[in-house]
């Protein structure tokens, strides 16, 4: 029904759904898929791993990214700037600022960091 309406699907999955939500891609490919990045922080899933499965997801033109809930999923108390940038360059690598938007979290963001911080 997505695709008759002309709609987009938000999906939220962590790093072991990527090959999943790659899946959903290929069984419906006219459906524009906006996945949010990166709710994997606090785990330490590393940056390398969680790229193999956001460059899959890239390679369908359908597909655009989030990037939303950085600090709060890092650690309230402890994110550096340094824990975040890997994942953001892979973000920039894999979907270019023409498929990337940014999620504000406001005013989630607030527990972690002040909203210019965040």
């Amino acid at each position: 029904m997505l695709e008759e309406f002309d709609l987009a699907y938000d999906i939220l999955v962590y790093a072991r759904n990527l090959p999943l939500a790659a899946e959903f891609v290929k069984r419906f490919p006219r459906s524009a898929l906006s996945w949010t990045i990166w709710q994997n922080l606090r785990s330490r899933v590393g940056p390398l791993i969680v790229a193999r499965g956001v460059r899959e997801l890239s390679s369908f033109p359908n597909v655009f990214a989030k990037v939303s809930e950085l600090v709060t999923e890092a650690g309230w108390q402890s994110w550096k700037l340094e824990d975040i940038r890997p994942y953001l360059d892979v973000a920039f690598e894999c979907f270019g600022p023409s498929r990337l938007m940014i999620g504000s979290d406001w005013p989630v963001c607030t527990v972690a960091a002040s909203y210019t911080e965040a």
